[in-house]
């Protein structure tokens, strides 16, 4: 085979391609609540009335400072006909499409009447139409001008030969614009409407939180699977009726059945990752994930706890006696008398665990920590049994009973003495609500044989990074995620 003819091979499938519709690539079709690029109407209008107004697409209807033009372009952004696949279905406002970006190009002058082009094709196609009409109008001006030379001519062969070439340059000239338009029309409609590949406006989709008590109370979710189908995916394909909420269900008393613990959601928002229920009953308050006979299991339960997470060590370098201190595995110390829930005192603007100065009069501390240990991944496990009222009276009491009765109570934090490289002496660390430190505590001598644990420098955390007791009553401390890389070293 010669090589005219790969070159024709190649010419032709390159032909192919740049003709084929664009209405012929194909696009799976997924449900479009779970699509960024699918837009329900009323969300499409508002969001371009942002751009273009800065407000709501009903406000700017009413806004006499938004300029009209704009406020009219609005609705012609959103696209519902067959090139918005698979952003279909729904009706009125609810309708699904696409959603252009609201900017358009203004001109400095205008090109029959119009200066406002969407985008480059915009401008070729329209002034390509309008020169194809001035074509006309020249071509007509042409052929009744030498038409009257050639009446007028008087028999003059020479202005009779201009005139009637004049004459078939016109319609030759004529022909050739049109015919051109209806050749490329006839070969892919698309050369002549000359649509380039549009930018589409992607939809926001919210991250959404391990639970779904922590979403805005209004958020409309869809139950997904009930809590004992965890380990099932969820299809994008799947149809869901969002019409649950906790704000309705807090009114209605009805979190628990509304949203029990391991149950999962979605919402509109956020494509196919769900959020889980969180509620549990009295007895066992806490909705955690964490099994110590079996850490590979990731489902949900209800367990009878305070506190529980995991306690992992995200170094990019791990640490070592010669490059840099650190926490190593397994990171909580052998030492379950003091792992756990501590009361918080504030003595003249230090803070203070009092649990070793007044042991013998109060119990300070919730302890009784369980630990499992995951060599294979260097991740440790732990659950704290659920607190009763009468152990939280006595730790807030705790503070005011220690130093002459000059502490004063400022929250509970989370106690734990992590396992230091190089086989130094572990360091007690506080632990706020959502996982983070707080700072390290030191052991101030007292005298008489009592210390006091004091946080070391000055604190800079706020009462909102401690524990309530309300979270530890009822489970509402959740499960923490603890990553002892970012944790201080003395």
């Amino acid at each position: 085979m010669n090589t005219s003819f790969y070159r024709s091979v190649v010419l032709i499938v390159a032909m192919f391609f740049f003709l084929a519709p664009a209405a012929a690539l194909a696009q799976d079709q997924t449900n479009p609540a779970f699509n960024t690029i699918c837009w329900q109407k009323i969300d499409c209008l508002n969001a371009r009335a942002q751009l273009a107004c800065g407000e709501p697409y009903q406000n700017a209807l009413k806004d006499s400072s938004c300029d009209k033009s704009k406020v009219d372009a609005i609705p012609n952004g959103f696209v519902s006909d067959a090139s918005a696949a698979p952003c279909t279905g729904g009706t009125g406002n609810a309708q699904w499409g696409r959603c252009l970006p609201a900017g358009v190009t203004k001109t400095e002058i205008s090109f029959g009447g119009k200066s406002s082009f969407t985008n480059i094709g915009d401008f070729i196609q329209y002034n390509y139409k309008y020169l194809i009409a001035i074509a006309a109008i020249l071509a007509t001006i042409v052929i009744v001008i030498s038409g009257a030379q050639w009446v007028v001519s008087g028999g003059n062969s020479e202005i009779i030969s201009s005139a009637k070439k004049r004459i078939g340059g016109a319609i030759i000239g004529l022909f050739l614009a049109y015919s051109s338009y209806f050749i490329l029309n006839t070969i892919n409609p698309n050369l002549v409407n000359f649509r380039l590949p549009q930018t589409w406006m992607v939809r926001a989709i919210q991250i959404v939180p391990q639970f779904c008590s922590d979403l805005s109370p209004t958020t409309s979710l869809a139950l997904a699977s009930p809590a004992g189908q965890q380990s099932q995916p969820i299809s994008p394909s799947s149809t869901f009726t969002y019409d649950k909420s906790y704000a309705s269900s807090t009114a209605n008393n009805s979190l628990l059945a509304d949203f029990p613990c391991g149950a999962r959601f979605v919402s509109q928002t956020g494509e196919t990752a769900a959020c889980f229920g969180d509620n549990c009953v009295s007895s066992t308050p806490a909705c955690i994930n964490i099994h110590l006979d079996n850490v590979k299991n990731s489902d949900y339960y209800c367990a009878d706890a305070s506190v529980a997470g995991t306690i992992a060590g995200n170094y990019i370098i791990p640490p070592t006696c010669l490059l840099h201190s650190g926490y190593v595995f397994p990171y909580l110390a052998d030492n379950d008398s003091e792992n756990g829930i501590t009361a918080l005192c504030d003595y003249n603007g230090k803070i203070y665990v009092p649990y070793k100065y007044i042991e013998s009069s109060f119990d300070a501390q919730l302890t009784g920590m369980r630990v499992k240990d995951d060599p294979q991944n260097k991740i440790d496990y732990f659950i704290l049994p659920k607190a009763t009222w009468d152990q939280l009276t006595k730790m807030e009491n705790s503070c005011k009973a220690s130093l002459s009765n000059n502490g004063t109570f400022i929250g509970f934090g989370l106690l734990l003495n992590i396992n230091r490289s190089c086989s130094l002496a572990n360091v007690s660390h506080l632990v706020g609500n959502k996982g983070q430190d707080l700072g390290i505590f030191e052991n101030v001598d007292l005298g008489f044989g009592s210390t006091l644990a004091v946080l070391e420098g000055n604190y800079s955390f706020n009462e909102s990074d401690l524990f309530t007791g309300d979270q530890l009553l009822y489970g509402e401390a959740k499960q923490l995620s603890i990553d002892v890389s970012t944790f201080s070293t003395p």
